[in-house]
């Protein structure tokens, strides 16, 4: 396998994972028919996935499914000579530091080793690029010699000789509780139904989304049982929850991948690109044009 494909295959693993952690259960691995222990590793992931999913439907519960946000934790602010100046509470929960020991200390000082030598070799442009910002992996050192991984962004600040240094973690919301105890006779028989449409719209996000009439005879039921009941479950509508959806992995693609901004709209159900960026624009709050690419 080439290291290029073999890279992708990492990823493609990861996204499941992730994709399952947060209730997608019917995101599935491409066979890469390989024979190899990665692609035996998939199989085996697919498997699991496809149980899993069988398993909460006979239970007669819908599956959770979870959104998620990037939460910013350890914040650092070093001046020039990397020496610590200020920092956010969490930092000394985190590190376990006494405040008046922690400030003045040198940034690389609560490094372990391995992450000491990256940041020699980063700090040199750190110091020449006045707009320096990029994301480093750290292992940071706790006062008691334990380490704390964190991904880390370094930012130089505009018109200040100051260095900002953040670590930011993905937290995986609560959400509404979609089992309770009130399902009732109405919503209690259309269970299945909401469930199977919930993985038919994540199992074709590339789509556009058929019409409530043609989702209510795809799945055998009535237009309004099926939208009430959807709504009874997952709190949104149907059309919102696929709107959302899509973005979100349109997103992942303008990240992750190499595809241009048009194919991206076309993969993710819209049918041009213009329509695609104002949605997009509307839901994050800024353009596709402007997510940093890997």
């Amino acid at each position: 396998m080439e290291e290029q494909d073999f890279h992708q295959h990492i990823k493609s693993i990861y996204q499941m994972l992730f994709e399952m952690a947060t209730g997608n259960l019917s995101f599935r691995l491409p066979a890469e028919h390989n024979g190899d222990d990665l692609d035996r590793l998939s199989s085996a992931l697919n498997t699991f996935a496809a149980q899993f999913q069988l398993a909460l439907k006979k239970s007669g519960h819908i599956i959770p499914y979870y959104s998620y946000q990037n939460l910013t934790q350890l914040i650092f602010v070093v001046d020039m000579e990397f020496l610590i100046i200020s920092f956010n509470t969490k930092a000394i929960e985190i590190l376990a530091y006494e405040p008046d020991i922690l400030v003045k200390k040198q940034f690389p000082s609560i490094l372990d080793k391995q992450s000491q030598e990256l940041f020699k070799i980063i700090s040199l442009a750190i110091v020449e690029e006045s707009s320096y910002h990029e994301t480093v992996q750290f292992d940071l050192l706790t006062s008691n010699n334990k380490i704390y991984p964190a991904f880390c962004m370094i930012s130089r600040l505009l018109y200040q000789d100051l260095i900002v240094i953040s670590s930011v973690t993905t937290n995986i919301r609560d959400i509404v509780e979609l089992n309770n105890s009130d399902v009732g006779q109405e919503h209690g028989a259309a269970v299945f139904v909401v469930q199977d449409l919930h993985d038919y719209i994540m199992a074709h996000l590339e789509r556009p989304l058929p019409t409530l009439k043609e989702l209510s005879s795809l799945f055998k039921t009535n237009e309004f049982k099926l939208k009430d009941s959807f709504r009874h479950f997952f709190k949104t509508s149907i059309y919102q929850f696929y709107n959302e959806e899509r973005l979100k992995r349109a997103h992942l693609l303008i990240q992750q991948s190499d595809f241009t901004l048009k194919a991206i709209a076309i993969m993710s159900g819209f049918n041009n690109y213009i329509t695609f960026s104002k949605a997009f624009k509307k839901r994050f709050g800024y353009a596709p044009s402007v997510v940093k690419r890997l």
